[in-house]
């Protein structure tokens, strides 16, 4: 392949990783986790309540 061929596809695959790498951060900084010391109760038929901690 031409060298100018080949840095544009490494160009766009650079940019293509980074969106996808912020894209990923972005849901991270979204998602808010439970407090600490917050409990959950899973219940299941036929099986006993498990405490999530």
């Amino acid at each position: 392949m031409e060298e100018g061929k080949i840095k544009r596809l490494e160009e766009k695959l650079r940019r293509m990783i980074a969106l996808q790498s912020q894209a990923q951060e972005e849901d991270r900084q979204t998602k808010s986790p439970l407090p600490p010391g917050t409990r959950a109760i899973r219940r299941r038929k036929g099986v006993p309540d498990k405490h999530i901690v």
